[in-house]
């Protein structure tokens, strides 16, 4: 029987897109209907993990995030969904006849193993080249999104059409929720998989210093922080959610949204949201000012140094300007059509019956 392993990790810190992404390519796998094919997941053990696994038969844990060579057989493929994976390891289990495929690695295991695909932290061009062992591709054709993201995307562009078709005639004044495409009715907040309460507060005091009056809707957010909210005296109605398979649904409800710069930015620029993205760390800030030369978002700096005036200045250009949201929503559906996922699996099949690699 054929063995595709997935390594991956993730938590709240680290993010969380690493285990999004190997749960949709491992329900891609298994529609394939393969049964030759025996597919395993193997993930840092953290409490956020655990529980985003939880009933998942096919997961077993690692103490450290490590490709544990001896445990491979000739033939077996991995697919290593994790930053800068280790180089001697990726060469150890290449050397027991294993293959595999990277995802988002710019360290010097890319050149070890026989696939390469980068897409967050790599341009939004697409391009193919050689390096090393390695075949790499990179570009955002290879972004990997939900199946569920994917299903909401021709609405999601029908919206921006109406909304341009609008545009060409706007009323003067709101007429109430549900009215004229002109006005902003609901902003989202999401910072991945915690809340970040003070990035959060910052981000409400913003949207009021911004004339925002309408609704918010905070995501991830659980119960305790649910009732803080309530006690703020902001001039809009706030609400706050927990995690869950409903998050795609309402982003692409919301007309505005307030982000890190994971995979949640490119997804709402997916969706044609128009979003301003307040980077947690270097790489997401990189993810972001390349998403807003692309004219999609408004990229203020890192949230630990930002100026708040300044993303106050951003939230007011965006709920005030229909024209400007209107643009960003178009440029950002144009930036990929959503078919990463299943190039992606492609290419972890032709390393399974050894039409691709090095």
């Amino acid at each position: 029987m054929k063995r595709i392993f997935l390594y991956t990790r993730g938590d709240s810190e680290f993010g969380m897109g690493h285990l999004y992404r190997c749960s949709w390519l491992l329900e891609a796998l298994r529609a394939q209907q393969r049964p030759e094919l025996e597919l395993r997941v193997r993930c840092h053990d953290t409490a956020a993990a655990r529980s985003f696994w939880s009933g998942e038969s096919a997961i077993s844990w690692l103490a450290e995030p490590q490709i544990d060579s001896s445990r491979l057989a000739p033939g077996d493929v991995c697919l290593v969904d994790w930053l800068e994976s280790p180089a001697d390891q990726v060469a150890a289990a290449r050397s027991v006849g294993a293959r595999l495929l990277l995802l988002e690695e710019h360290g010097p295991a890319q050149a070890q193993a026989d696939i390469v695909v980068n897409c967050l932290t790599a341009a939004l061009e697409d391009k193919s080249f050689s390096q090393g062992n390695a075949q790499v591709y990179e570009g955002s054709q290879w972004l990997q999104f939900s199946p569920r993201l994917t299903r909401l995307r021709g609405v999601a562009m029908a919206t921006t059409g109406a909304m341009q078709a609008e545009l060409k005639a706007p009323v003067a004044a709101p007429s109430g929720a549900g009215g004229s495409f002109n006005f902003v009715y609901l902003v989202m907040l999401s910072f991945g998989g915690s809340p970040r309460a003070e990035l959060v507060r910052a981000s409400l005091d913003c949207l009021a210093s911004a004339a925002y009056d309408q609704q918010v809707m905070v995501m991830p957010a659980g119960a305790a922080w649910e009732a803080e909210l309530r006690r703020g005296a902001w001039p809009f109605q706030v609400q706050a959610l927990p995690a869950g398979g409903a998050f795609y649904d309402y982003l692409s409800a919301a007309d505005l949204l307030v982000c890190a710069g994971g995979l949640t930015a490119y997804e709402a620029a997916f969706l044609g949201v128009p979003s301003v993205v307040l980077a947690l760390n270097q790489h997401q800030l990189e993810t972001a000012r390349k998403l807003e030369s692309a004219g999609c978002c408004f990229a203020p700096g890192l949230s630990d140094e930002i100026r708040w005036e300044a993303l106050g200045h951003s939230l007011a250009q965006l709920i005030h300007n229909p024209v400007l949201r209107s643009e960003m929503s178009r440029k950002g559906q144009g930036i990929c059509d959503g078919r990463g996922l299943l190039r992606t699996m492609g290419l972890l099949l032709d390393l399974v019956d050894g039409r691709a690699g090095g």
